[in-house]
């Protein structure tokens, strides 16, 4: 089976996802907006009046399942800058970055991999195989602890003095968002 690298890739319509969304929320304003409060439409104006990007990555954030997302993940072709996007959705009030709050780790944690825990954890064959919900389990677990977390015989090939803390586990990634208000998009989709 031969491989097929694409390199770039054109597409036919940038907007397609946002003109949808937009297409669910002005019917959905024009016939049930007495049922949304005061706070919500004027949230939803702020999103109609923020820069088409931004918009287009809201309407894309709209249809991912999870809502914690690791910026590195966030990557489509009609979204350029994305990092500037990210923090115009954040001003409005759309988004959420995480800024090492521990009530959030569970989310965080969910966006990790078995290959990226394992590592954390430094396991290199005995755990290993331990399903990915528990080595985010034994994790998070670790985190909650006070000030500072010992993990005697699972960090840095058994050192007993190393520290794991939130900033070390999470060194190596760019970042997370939330998107916030997900029970208002929710009712925006059944309302339609």
């Amino acid at each position: 089976m031969k491989k097929v690298i694409i390199k770039s890739i054109e597409i036919a319509n940038p907007d397609y996802y946002l003109t949808h969304f937009e297409q669910v929320l002005n019917h959905v304003l024009h016939r049930d907006s007495h049922l949304l409060s005061k706070g919500e439409l004027d949230l939803l104006a702020a999103c109609k009046q923020s820069k088409v990007i931004s918009r287009r990555l809201f309407a894309r954030l709209t249809c991912r399942v999870d809502n914690w997302q690791r910026t590195s993940k966030v990557n489509y072709i009609e979204i350029p800058e994305k990092e500037k996007y990210i923090e115009e959705l954040c001003q409005i009030g759309w988004l959420r970055s995480w800024n090492g709050e521990r009530k959030f780790l569970p989310g965080i944690l969910d966006t990790l991999n078995k290959k990226e825990i394992s590592s954390f954890l430094n396991l290199s064959g005995k755990g290993v195989n331990a399903p990915v919900s528990t080595l985010k389990m034994i994790l998070l677990e670790e985190l909650s602890k006070e000030d500072s977390f010992q993990l005697y015989d699972l960090w840095h090939q058994g050192d007993e003095s190393a520290e794991l803390s939130v900033d070390k586990i999470l060194k190596d990634f760019d970042g997370w968002i939330l998107l916030e208000h997900r029970r208002l998009i929710r009712t925006i989709f059944l309302l339609f």
